[in-house]
């Protein structure tokens, strides 16, 4: 029985012992945990610091480098604005002292010429005087000197022989050489440029404002393209109507235009214009031949008078280039008139 008790008693001991050794380690243990929760805080916080410290040493110094940057610009300035006034004074200094160079080297030359013009004219008056002087003692002798009679001057020995020698050559033939053939070609006599010009283009119409002339040296017969027919080729000139036929000049103003003209269907085909001053220019742009160009004749047009004029011309015209050969269809229709 009291084996048991002891027992009892030793346990009981044992439990408080337990339990306060238990508070006594769980008290240990949370004082060593709150002393390295606050030295982490601490550490944290000084690293922090130390951060921020060095970011506003960082600041300080860039400031500063700032500071001094700006500094030594404002320096350099100054002492570039200082170097510019300096040289803009030795520049200045130099322009003064080239201008009084100048001045003293024109006032030197022009003492010199002033010199020069003096001496010049004193030269000049002695001459002059000297000229004058030498004259008066001549005309004395001139004045003293006896005069021929007229007859013996006119009698004069030397004078003789030439009227003998104008009377003696032969006379030239003055009326035979007024009276010159002129020149003969083989096409009889030569023709002026004018001529040639009034020869070659033909006056087809007037109007109120052109003299439309034809070009005879170039109209002729071509063939139609594709067709067994053949049209007009024809350039015609036109003038301003201000100008008439003999005060043309060819140097003038005027206008080439270029037709092809279809005769058996009455239409005309426009190929290009030139506006000329003097000289056409053969580097020309036409408009080259279509079938889809032709235009009929709107009656009373410009282009209706051209096509009966130029038609007129041709007909009455004899040895025109490319002949205006009866095409198939003409001698089928003659043909069956005939039947």
């Amino acid at each position: 029985m009291w084996k048991k008790k002891i027992a009892a008693t030793l346990s009981v001991a044992f439990l408080a012992s337990s339990l306060t050794f238990g508070s006594t380690a769980s008290a240990y243990i949370i004082d060593v945990g709150m002393a390295d929760l606050a030295a982490k805080e601490k550490a944290e916080k000084d690293k922090k610091e130390a951060a921020q410290k060095a970011e506003q040493e960082k600041i300080a110094r860039e400031k500063a480098a700032r500071e001094q940057r700006a500094a030594a610009e404002k320096r350099a300035e100054a002492q570039t604005a200082q170097s510019k006034n300096k040289n803009d004074e030795r520049k200045q200094e130099s322009r003064e002292r080239e201008t009084q160079s100048s001045l003293l080297q024109d006032k030197a030359v022009n003492q010199t010429a002033n010199k020069a013009d003096k001496k010049t004219n004193d030269d000049a008056g002695k001459a002059m005087a000297e000229a004058a002087s030498a004259r008066a003692p001549m005309q004395d002798k001139k004045a003293a000197e006896p005069k021929l009679p007229v007859s013996e001057k006119k009698t004069n020995a030397l004078e003789a022989p030439v009227q003998n020698t104008k009377k003696d050559a032969p006379k030239a033939p003055v009326q035979e050489k007024k009276t010159e053939e002129p020149h003969k070609g083989s096409g009889g006599l030569s023709k002026t440029k004018k001529g040639l010009e009034k020869e070659r283009f033909q006056e087809l119409l007037r109007d109120g404002s052109f003299v439309y002339y034809m070009d005879m040296k170039s109209v002729r017969y071509v063939p139609i393209p594709n067709r067994q027919e053949k049209m007009i080729d024809v350039w015609v000139k036109l003038k301003p109507n201000s100008f008439s036929d003999e005060g043309y000049s060819s140097s003038g103003k005027y206008y080439l235009e270029h037709y092809y003209i279809n005769p058996k269907e009455r239409k005309i085909q426009f190929l290009c214009e030139l506006e000329v001053t003097g000289r056409p220019s053969n580097a020309i742009k036409e408009r080259p031949y279509s079938s889809q160009n032709w235009e009929n004749l709107v009656p009373g047009s410009v282009e209706d008078d051209i096509y009966h004029a130029v038609v007129k011309q041709v007909k009455s015209s004899s040895g025109l280039g490319g002949s205006m050969a009866p095409s198939a269809s003409d001698i089928l229709d003659m043909l069956n008139i005939g039947l």
